[in-house]
Order: structure tokens, then sequence, then C-alpha cells
């Protein structure tokens, strides 16, 4: 079923589309995540099920959904860490050069992680079930690597000469790393492993070089700097 409009899609009312899919035995899947922007005309969901749906239950399906112009931190929480982000990014710019106020957006999506991932179990639920136990609506969603390499991939990228920065991404992966599971740990250990290599490219002297060892090997977790770029 294609949308009606253009906008960012920022929730759905999930309940109402699960009473929906059981007038036509069936299942509706969302193809899209919450927060995303969709042009008018593009496929937003479909519906398996033996009946094909009419146009009446399209309109109705249609007005569960949530659209708003622009990205609302009330609506949708990736939307804050993201805006986190940018402030981080911003700070980082040759213009504005605060690494500090840099470091301190790392903490805050640290702490913010932490506690999102203790709340969901780093991934929650993408299927909604009716009183009968069935499978009314399903969605994707955004995996805690996805958004972990969306929160942190830019912040290194525009902090990679600030050793600060780098320290400061290296100590969230390690923090987080305590908590997770198996699947999350490895995908912060490989970000780790990229953060110790950027820093290692900015690590051109003893001295700084022997600063950073001393933090890598601080912690549960141990980690090496590889040698020097030639």
């Amino acid at each position: 079923m294609p949308g009606g409009r253009a906008g960012y899609l920022q929730n759905a009312d999930l309940g109402a589309l699960a009473r929906l899919a059981g007038r036509l035995d069936g299942v509706v899947h969302l193809n899209f995540r919450f927060g995303d922007y969709v042009v008018q005309g593009l496929l937003i969901l479909h519906i398996e099920a033996a009946t094909a749906p009419s146009d009446d239950w399209c309109q109705s399906a249609r007005a569960t959904l949530s659209y708003l112009e622009g990205e609302s931190v009330a609506e949708h929480y990736v939307h804050g860490l993201t805006q986190l982000m940018e402030m981080a990014v911003k700070a980082l710019s040759p213009g504005i050069h605060d690494p500090g106020t840099a470091r301190l957006c790392v903490h805050r999506l640290t702490d913010l992680l932490g506690l999102l991932g203790h709340r969901l179990r780093w991934q929650p639920s993408n299927t909604l079930l009716d009183e009968e136990g069935q499978r009314r609506v399903t969605r994707p969603l955004e995996g805690f690597d996805d958004l972990r390499h969306r929160l942190f991939t830019p912040i290194l990228h525009y902090g990679a000469d600030d050793q600060s920065t780098g320290l400061g991404l290296l100590k969230a992966v390690k923090s987080l790393s305590l908590f997770a599971g198996d699947a999350e740990r490895e995908a912060l250990l490989a970000f780790a492993e990229r953060v110790v290599e950027t820093l290692a490219r900015g690590a051109d002297h003893p001295l700084g070089r022997e600063f950073i060892d001393a933090r890598l090997t601080t912690g549960e977790h141990r980690l090496d700097l590889p040698p020097a770029c030639q």
C-alpha cells in the first residue's frame, strides 16, 4: 500500500493496525522504521492476507500513521540521540573546535544507549500479536549496531585529529560492552579496534603513544595500540 503524503513517519497506532489486519485475518508488514522520511506514493506497508484490502481499508490504515514535517524528539528517541551526535560533530568543526563539548555529548550518548539497552534488552520486539496470539503487525527495527554506527562513526570521523575525542569514544564502547550480549559485544569490539587504529595514526610521538597505551590497558578490557603508521 503506498503512502498518501510525504513526511517523517514518526509513529503508528499499532493496535488499530492489528485490528485492521484481523478483519482480513492477515498480517500487516510495515516497510519503514519509525522516524524515516518517506516520499508520497512510496510503498509503506503490505498486507499478507487471502483477501485483498478494499479502498476503505487502505484509507483506515493510512489514518493510523503519524506524519510530521520535521524530526520530533518527543515522537522518537532516535532523533534525540541523533541531535546529540550532530552537536558533537558541530563542536568538532574547525570553526568551533570545542572537543570538550563533543566529549560531553559522547558521555551522554553512552548513558542513553546503556539505559536503552537495559530497557529494551538491546533488541525490542518487532511483532505485535492479537489477543489470540496471532501475528498481526510486523515492523523493521534499527539494530544496536546500526544505531551505534549512526551515532559514533561521524564523531570519530570529525574528531580523528583530536586524541581526547578518540579516547572518549573508546571509553564509551568499552563501557557499553560490559552490559552487551555476545553479538553486540562483537560489534563494539570491531568499532573499538577502528578507534584504536585512528588513535595510532595520530600518535606519532612516543609520549603521545605512552599516554594512549596507559588508557588502553585500564579497566575490564585490555587493548593494544598497533604500530605507528609509516
